[in-house]
Parts: structure tokens; C-alpha cells; sequence
């Protein structure tokens, strides 16, 4: 697949851009049908802020420059349509790369999952490498990309090099394995 000089220009802009490429090719299920949505000022905050990179000397790679990050919102403040945005956007623009999405359900995993690809599945040719396999806690991408995802436990991804870890609702992770969990992941 050839990209135009058209095409190439925005692959390079939506890569360095991540609050563009969200606004301009992130679909989203809302009321009106699948649509773009107006980012909130905190969003394109979060947006800007996980999506930084810097020349790390130690892996001689780029990575974040935030690589711990907190997020402590209310509920229904579209935390998880910001979420799954950066995923689709990091999917798209990195190769060789393992997310992982650990919520205290498979449920609440699996439904951020399949938000993810939703989004990705919505965006335009040119911008996404092609879907290996795709299936219901996750998903793997020729660019050696993978999402995966998988209820909270103590043994949690152990073995395996995660590059990016989304732990959602992590106050509700029971205080008997939250150590654990955390050692292994």
C-alpha cells in the first residue's frame, strides 16, 4: 500500500499530534451515533501529557516522559473514551509493543477492549496497520503491536514485558492482593 503526499501528511501530523488525531479521526458511540467527540480541556491535558516521549539513553528507544501516571476523576467524565483514544493512537505509531488493560473484572477489561477497537476499527485506512488477530480481551497488529487484557489477580502478567499498563479502577483492587499485583505487573 502506497500512501499519497496527502495521506503521508497526516500519518505524520496524527502521530506527532495526538489531540489532533483524536479529534479529527476518533469515532466514538454517543447519542447521535458514531461521531467525533469535543475533547474537554482535561482530556487533551491527559491526551498531551501520556503521549510525550523523550530519548531514553537506558533502552535506547523513546519513552514516556511520564511513566508513572495517576488519574483521579469523577465518574462518567470520559476517562475511558480518553483511554481507549491514546491506545488507538499508540497502536497506530509505535511497533513492537505490548499494552495490557487490567481492570478489577474481565467484564470492565473486555468492555474497554472492545472500546479501543471500536475506535481503531473507525479510523481511516492509511492510519492503522493491519489487524492480525482481533478477539474479545484483546488484539494483535502486523507493526508487532498487542492489547491485551485481563482481570486484576496477585500473579497478574508475570513473565512478560509490558510496555504500557492501563490499571483501571485500582482503589477497588482488594487489599490482600494490591502488592502482589502490583510486584507482577
Amino acid at each position: 500500500f502506497k500512501l499519497t503526499k496527502e495521506e503521508l501528511l497526516e500519518f505524520q501530523k496524527c502521530s506527532t499530534d495526538i489531540v489532533y488525531f483524536v479529534t479529527k479521526y476518533c469515532r466514538f458511540m454517543t447519542d447521535a451515533g458514531r461521531t467525533t467527540v469535543d475533547l474537554r480541556k482535561f482530556q487533551k491535558e491527559i491526551l498531551g501529557e501520556l503521549a510525550e516521549e523523550e530519548y531514553k539513553k537506558i533502552l535506547d528507544d523513546m519513552g514516556p516522559v511520564a511513566r508513572d501516571y495517576i488519574l483521579m476523576a469523577s465518574r462518567q467524565t470520559g476517562k475511558t473514551t480518553t483511554i481507549s483514544a491514546f491506545f488507538s493512537w499508540y497502536l497506530c505509531f509505535h511497533t513492537d509493543r505490548k499494552l495490557e488493560i487490567h481492570a478489577n473484572r474481565q467484564n470492565t477489561a473486555t468492555q474497554i477492549v472492545a472500546k479501543v477497537k471500536d475506535v481503531f476499527r473507525g479510523l481511516p485506512f492509511f492510519l492503522k496497520p493491519g489487524i492480525i488477530n482481533a478477539a474479545a480481551m484483546g488484539m494483535k497488529l502486523d507493526n508487532g503491536c498487542q492489547l491485551l487484557s485481563q482481570a486484576t489477580t496477585k500473579t497478574a502478567q508475570i513473565g512478560f514485558t509490558i510496555h504500557v499498563l492501563y490499571a483501571d479502577e485500582f482503589a477497588h483492587i482488594p487489599t490482600n492482593i494490591v502488592g502482589d499485583f502490583w510486584r507482577s505487573v
